[in-house]
């Protein structure tokens, strides 16, 4: 670390916050007669309380020792992450006007129009605003009108080793995460394209691997049906940046539980239906699945590279399916710092407890929210549990005491009595995994899981 020297200026846990609530000595004294009043039978009743509260004790889960080789860069000098540190700093400055955070906010609520536009959007585009703040524009397809449902696998395996990742990730899948802090016990963060209401195309290695070998302690696998954009800048800084405040946000929640009368003091919310019912379906002949498979493989292209220039085809591809209200686009962020992602997953919800968490979750300033459906199994429930209504919500933050706000979120689900919920935050990209599951990341230039089977690598 002496090669960064002064230029360190924050820090962060990739573990944990570093604090753990305990008893004080207080709890055990009394101020009147000056003295501690434990005993040996208060320690006795207080073991039979945490007997009663946790119940019969469960089997200890085995976690095996694992190789971490494959999820790592080879790169082991710091020069490397100097470089890329600097690089960030130097190309993305941070500069947060309040004026033309209100342009890009305005741009924000009427994208469809400006990109049906393309003499206004050729304008716009040389504004500040656009040039400062916008990295790229993206899209998600509503997929359940052609077919396709997008599913999310979160998986907790026991045994590294007994993971075949060319089968796990062989059917249509999109990206796969996992945390930086890696050991003998870590978790993924998969997604896939499947057809409607089959995800047992993922399930059938995934079973192998939950019943007949028994390395799966938790998982969670759910479909998106809706998408909420959080996208608002009248909060959460001032005048020297980012100030995102503990106590704001516990005001703001407080106000959300109880006070009826209270109001959010933000814009409401755009909204996409992904699984939208249709009575019918654009199949793979239709010029409207055409056109969607020359916009998106596995991802979305970067639709400013191409409205206005003289790619027509790629234009009336983006035009016709945004007229059509096919595909939701959406603004990535550039030099506003907001670098920790962080993921809540909460299953088996009732719309009372969507409806205030949504609100509650508006105080922050970009990221999504996604209605889910499908189940989850922990180690040593009776059976997996299946779920109509929860939430996945994705925020993307500046540098804050992150733990300060995670202690929070535990104290909402606490309160809405949600007992299972997961939190994921310091998630990196799997692209060391895919060389070394793959060979290469090649095969990422043609893939396409709209058109293709399995991949044959």
């Amino acid at each position: 670390m002496t090669d960064f020297k002064e230029s360190i200026v924050y820090g962060k846990s990739y573990i944990y916050s570093g604090y753990t609530q305990a008893f004080s000595l207080k709890n055990y004294y009394d101020f009147d007669s000056k003295q501690f009043f434990y005993t040996k039978e208060l320690f006795n009743q207080y073991l039979l309380y945490i007997k009663k509260l946790l119940g019969e004790p469960l089997p200890s889960i085995q976690d095996k020792p694992a190789s971490c080789a494959k999820f790592w860069s080879k790169e082991n000098k710091f020069s490397s992450l100097i470089k890329n540190i600097n690089e960030r700093v130097l190309f993305e400055p941070v500069d947060l006007i309040p004026s033309q955070l209100n342009k890009l906010v305005d741009f924000h609520f009427n994208l469809n129009q400006n990109l049906c536009d393309i003499e206004e959007f050729k304008e716009v585009r040389q504004e500040p605003f656009f040039k400062n703040y916008i990295k790229s524009i993206k899209f998600i397809p509503a997929f359940h009108q052609f077919g396709f449902d997008q599913y999310y696998l979160y998986i907790r395996p026991t045994d590294m080793d007994a993971i075949d990742f060319k089968e796990l990730l062989n059917i249509k899948f999109q990206t796969i995460k996992y945390p930086s802090s890696f050991d003998n016990s870590n978790s993924f963060l998969i997604n896939y394209i499947l057809p409607c209401n089959i995800p047992n195309i993922v399930e059938t290695y995934f079973n192998q691997l939950l019943k007949t070998k028994q390395v799966i302690c938790e998982y969670c696998l759910f479909s998106i049906k809706k998408v909420y954009s959080l996208f608002q800048f009248s909060s959460n800084f001032n005048d020297e940046g980012w100030n995102y405040n503990k106590d704001e946000f516990k005001k703001h929640l407080q106000d959300i539980l109880f006070n009826p009368s209270y109001s959010v003091p933000h814009p409401k919310l755009k909204k996409f239906n992904i699984s939208k019912d249709s009575d019918s379906i654009f199949t793979s002949e239709s010029p409207e699945y055409s056109s969607l498979t020359q916009i998106y493989n596995w991802r979305s292209i970067d639709i400013k590279s191409y409205i206005g220039s003289r790619n027509f085809t790629i234009i009336n591809c983006i035009t016709d399916l945004l007229q059509k209200n096919l595909i939701f686009p959406y603004l990535s962020l550039k030099s506003l710092e907001l670098h920790n992602k962080i993921f809540l997953i909460v299953p088996n919800l009732n719309h009372e407890s969507i409806e205030k968490l949504i609100n509650i979750f508006r105080f922050f300033n970009y990221g999504f929210i996604y209605e889910i459906e499908g189940e989850y199994f922990i180690h040593e429930f009776p059976q997996k549990v299946e779920f109509q209504n929860g939430l996945m919500i994705k925020l993307y933050l500046p540098k804050c005491e992150l733990h300060e706000f995670e202690r929070l979120f535990d104290l909402i689900f606490e309160y809405l009595k949600i007992k299972d919920y997961l939190i994921l935050n310091d998630l990196i990209n799997g692209k060391e995994l895919l060389k070394s599951t793959f060979g290469n990341l090649d095969f990422l230039k043609d893939y396409n899981p709209l058109k293709d089977g399995p991949l044959s690598l």
